[in-house]
């Protein structure tokens, strides 16, 4: 199976400019550009913003009290970072650049540099949403959102593979292209080194697959879903009021690939990619029972599920605001265009490596039917939900200043999960009533510490609210293991 990882990124980049679509565990915010800009969502969030967050928020008092509706268009949130790459190669993987050819040197601080180093791709598009406060019945509300998900953290093994190829110290034999063969040893000339055609080791000395993954894991996700949610208050006295609420949503999946290992070490890795990722799958399409067929249209799911969401809430002295909710309960079936990874010994390997710093390069290596990876088409598969644990708590302060803080916990080991608890600091002011400025720290996770900042401009008290945020205002400062964000909103109302 031949992955063109090229279009994974133009597709991509499409949803980030709502011209096409694309967890997933997508960025902990989603696509609220209110939010984004503190770290801190789920006791900030209200009407469509609190779906996927904590639904109980849906019922909270207006914080402009004569609208009791809101809505918005074409919200977009998103995000790469990588721990091995420096600013000026991530800039070149995101918005395009001609890379540098790697030296055999350089190729081995890459290795270094990549192993056990996580590298992120985030992309929320929010088609619509919408919010009715009922008051007395509680909150309802509705988003379409797509959500882009990518994840790779690679072993040792796996990096030296990859960039090194058939030339890799793994194998002690290297056949050249005049027919010759020889022994793998240190010291060979570049010259030789561009001769080899491929590395072999012999079966006695090889490893299985799944040794060499080791702790790798790699993950893309893409998924949209069709969310609706209700939230209302229960209780009320003069200092306390206690709410409650649950989302549902219809997931549709376009696209999902898993890479890695489960607990026991045996390989758990699989694919299914609808039809816009115009995948060559070669001879392997014919006796795929899950196999789509040529006619299908670009858009065609390949997979399907439904979550839940559960949440409640308590507002004290109408200063304190605290959030708890369990997200994204449920699971998926994938059963179009399905391939699974078996284990295989590796024996021999016929590219010599990666050449550049691209992150696609790197896909279409390890997924190039000439490189390590053998795909066997199978039925369906069936994934849970990244679910997560959410705890948050914020102040008022006046009438001006809110702060709060929050935690985000995975429930969960799935592939596309959090890497590690997700923690945050944040608040908002607003000076004056036409603009709220933000920021925040972040620490945790699938990035490393940053600082977000955002800035929303309100217009008509609160009828119209445009607002630009960044994941990360270190990057502009730095060039060590940087964060390119941005978050949009230009479109939305409340009447």
């Amino acid at each position: 199976m031949n992955l063109p990882t090229r279009k994974i990124a133009t597709y991509a980049g499409a949803v980030l400019l709502a011209i096409a679509s694309q967890q997933s565990s997508a960025q902990h915010e989603l696509s609220s550009f209110t939010s984004t800009g503190r770290g801190v969502a789920s006791p900030f969030v209200t009407d469509y913003h609190a779906l996927g967050i904590n639904a109980s928020n849906l019922d909270w008092t207006p914080e402009y009290e004569d609208k009791m509706v809101t809505f918005g268009f074409a919200e977009i949130a998103g995000s790469v970072y990588s721990e091995a790459l420096i600013k000026d190669d991530l800039r070149k993987n995101l918005f395009g650049g001609d890379f540098e050819n790697l030296t055999q040197a350089q190729k081995i601080d890459m290795i270094k540099n990549f192993t056990d180093a996580g590298t992120s791709i985030d992309l929320n598009y929010m088609w619509a949403g919408a919010h009715v406060q009922t008051g007395s019945f509680g909150g309802f509300a509705y988003t379409t959102r797509d959500n882009f998900s990518f994840r790779s953290q690679l072993s040792e093994e796996v990096a030296t593979l990859l960039y090194l190829g058939g030339t890799a110290p793994y194998f002690d034999q290297l056949i050249l292209n005049n027919g010759d063969t020889i022994p793998n040893m240190e010291g060979i000339s570049q010259d030789t080194l561009d001769m080899v055609a491929e590395g072999i080791t012999s079966l006695a000395n090889a490893k299985s697959f799944s040794e060499i993954l080791g702790n790798s894991e790699v993950s893309l996700t893409w998924i949209r879903e069709y969310s609706i949610g209700y939230g209302k208050r229960v209780l009320k006295n003069d200092a306390f009021e206690l709410y409650a609420g649950a989302g549902f949503k219809y997931l549709v999946g376009q696209g999902m690939v898993q890479l890695g290992t489960n607990a026991d070490g045996q390989i758990e890795s699989f694919s299914a990619l609808s039809p816009v990722f115009n995948i060559d799958y070669g001879s392997g399409a014919e006796t795929n029972p899950s196999q789509l067929p040529e006619s299908a249209r670009n858009m065609t799911p390949v997979g399907q599920g439904f979550g839940f969401d559960v949440g409640a809430s308590m507002v004290i002295k109408e200063k304190l605001f605290v959030a708890l909710s369990l997200t994204d309960i449920g699971r998926m079936t994938w059963d179009g265009n399905v391939y699974k990874l078996n284990d295989f010994d590796v024996t021999s390997l016929t590219n010599n490596g990666l050449e550049t710093n691209s992150i696609l390069d790197q896909l279409e290596t390890l997924t190039d039917p000439d490189g390590l990876l053998q795909w066997e088409g199978s039925t369906k598969v069936t994934t849970k939900l990244p679910s997560k644990l959410r705890a948050g708590a914020r102040f008022d302060i006046g009438d001006k200043l809110r702060i709060g803080a929050e935690g985000v916990f995975a429930t969960n080991d799935e592939l596309s999960q959090l890497d590690k608890p997700l923690l945050a600091f944040g608040g908002d002011v607003t000076p004056f009533p036409w603009i709220r400025l933000s920021v925040g720290l972040i620490n945790g996770g699938n990035y490393d510490f940053k600082v977000p900042a955002g800035l929303t401009l309100i217009v008509g008290g609160g009828t119209w609210e445009v607002g630009v945020a960044s994941r990360d205002m270190i990057t502009f400062f730095t060039e060590n293991q940087p964060t390119i964000s941005a978050s949009f909103g230009f479109l939305r109302f409340r009447v």
